[in-house]
């Protein structure tokens, strides 16, 4: 008996009709859209895998984050705020980079010299203002105060706590005026 339906139709004989499931199963053409959908629904279960597995440690970051900025501060570019001092200080003389090398040099002074220098630029800041020298009040002032904001950092406090630069602030601005 021949297998192809041309050949049946040569021979004069009718093709005989395969039950339709036993066709389905034979056919190859959609076993590619299978092997996709199977892969497809891999990946898609990788990804859920992942969402489960970070998702702990993601919302106990995002907790710890919403906690830190709740908290957090904010401060006018070029004022260091009030920092306990009773008034807004904005540096007088020192620039940004000048400020940071003072910053970082004071940081591997001891505490008693710290003290000392901050009496020693206090009372010159108020030498110069008495003198009228102005560009040198204002640079002592900005170290007086470098001096107690690193002190600060430490949590030691200047003896009046502050209280003469911004008595030498106040002078310097109105002598400046």
């Amino acid at each position: 008996m021949p297998d192809c339906p041309a050949m049946l139709a040569q021979s004069g004989e009718s093709p005989v009709q395969e039950p339709p499931m036993q066709s389905f199963f034979q056919q190859e053409s959609g076993a590619v859209t299978v092997d996709w959908t199977v892969l497809a629904a891999a990946i898609v279960g990788l990804g859920v895998a992942t969402v489960a597995a970070v998702r702990t440690g993601v919302v106990s970051l995002g907790t710890d984050i919403d906690a830190s900025l709740s908290s957090a501060s904010v401060v006018a570019l070029g004022a260091l705020g009030d920092d306990g001092l009773g008034f807004s200080y904005e540096r007088l003389y020192a620039s940004d980079s000048l400020w940071g090398s003072w910053m970082s040099s004071f940081s591997g002074w001891p505490d008693s010299t710290l003290l000392n220098m901050y009496d020693f630029y206090s009372t010159n800041a108020a030498t110069y203002i008495t003198n009228g020298n102005m560009t040198n009040a204002a640079y002592y002032i900005d170290l007086a105060y470098a001096m107690q904001q690193t002190l600060l950092t430490r949590d030691v406090s200047v003896p009046d706590n502050g209280a003469v630069l911004e008595t030498l602030t106040n002078q310097y601005l109105q002598a400046a005026g």
